[in-house]
């Protein structure tokens, strides 16, 4: 959220804008954030990498598996993954 200051002449008008309207953070639900992405209605999609979203994974087995083809959990498969 934010505020977009107006001046004209010696008016002066404030206006907040709340462009941010849902977050999902992906390790805490891979699945609910590519149905997200799937959704046609959805136009604009930003990504905040921290370090820990360089994921390494493991070989196989034991939740180390996809959830989806094409994502492998790592930052750098989402959106590939999302328009397939």
């Amino acid at each position: 959220m934010y505020t977009v200051v107006s001046r004209q002449d010696e008016q002066t008008s404030l206006r907040i804008v709340g462009s941010i309207g849902h977050i999902l953070v992906a390790p805490e639900g891979p699945a609910q954030l590519l149905e997200a992405l799937f959704d046609p209605r959805i136009r604009i999609v930003t990504l905040t990498v921290t370090e820990k979203g360089y994921t390494v994974i493991s070989g196989g087995g034991s939740g180390h598996e996809p959830a989806h083809a094409g994502f492998d959990g790592t930052t750098a498969s989402l959106l590939p993954a999302a328009v397939r």
